[in-house]
């Protein structure tokens, strides 16, 4: 190690040097004492900054695949979708609402939430999301693609529920619940998620990419009985 390195990392302190002055003959670096005690003390708090700058970097050299960051680390766990039913329950207890892919009328006392994109592929429960369905219809379609002929349906249950929503709720309420719209839709305000028109737009643009996307993957198409 040169002299001026030699004694910058005895009197700076500076974080490591290398074990040779030359650099094919480099085998090591050699970390400070005192920042070794430090790494050693708070390693976990380390480790997770590391772990997250790698993340993000991930995913902004991946922007095309959602949810990078919850399929590079599988969540222990599911989060509960507790708060997202009670959006829906609190809208389907003012609407007659129809099942997107059955036809059937759901019941505000017995409902499942369908993740329009599975689950496994966007990695997330935003509810730009999710729709009702009968118990029976989600466990059908589980991990699969939804058909074609449900996404004007899907669109129109999203647009039907955010209108009910804005009704019914306090703004400070609406305000919170319709950012996740608002940032992952690339929506420019409010309003437009009232206007069903922009509303398709929003969705048309952000969905058949995805579905393109998940089928590379190897998503598979629901194959259901239900017809448009």
């Amino acid at each position: 190690m040169p002299k001026v390195a030699e004694v910058s990392f005895r009197k700076y302190k500076t974080l490591y040097h290398f074990d040779s002055t030359k650099h094919g003959s480099c085998s090591s670096i050699i970390f400070h004492p005192s920042w070794a005690a430090y790494f050693e003390k708070h390693y976990t708090i380390v480790r997770d900054w590391a772990a997250w700058e790698w993340l993000g970097y991930m995913q902004r050299r991946n922007p095309s695949t959602p949810g990078l960051v919850c399929k590079l680390v599988t969540p222990s766990k599911r989060e509960s979708l507790l708060k997202q039913t009670n959006y829906w329950k609190l809208i389907l207890n003012q609407i007659d609402f129809y099942c997107i892919y059955s036809d059937q009328k759901i019941d505000a006392n017995n409902f499942s939430l369908d993740h329009y994109l599975p689950w496994s592929f966007v990695a997330h429960d935003q509810l730009w999301n999710l729709v009702p369905t009968t118990p029976e219809v989600n466990s059908s379609k589980s991990n699969n693609l939804p058909p074609d002929h449900a996404f004007e349906k899907f669109i129109t249950a999203q647009h039907l529920g955010l209108r009910t929503f804005h009704e019914t709720t306090p703004q400070n309420t609406w305000d919170e619940t319709v950012e996740v719209y608002i940032n992952d839709l690339r929506i420019q305000n409010q309003d437009d998620l009232l206007d069903l028109e922009k509303l398709r737009n929003a969705y048309s643009n952000a969905i058949p990419p995805l579905i393109s996307l998940a089928t590379n993957q190897g998503f598979k198409l629901w194959q259901t009985s239900y017809s448009a």
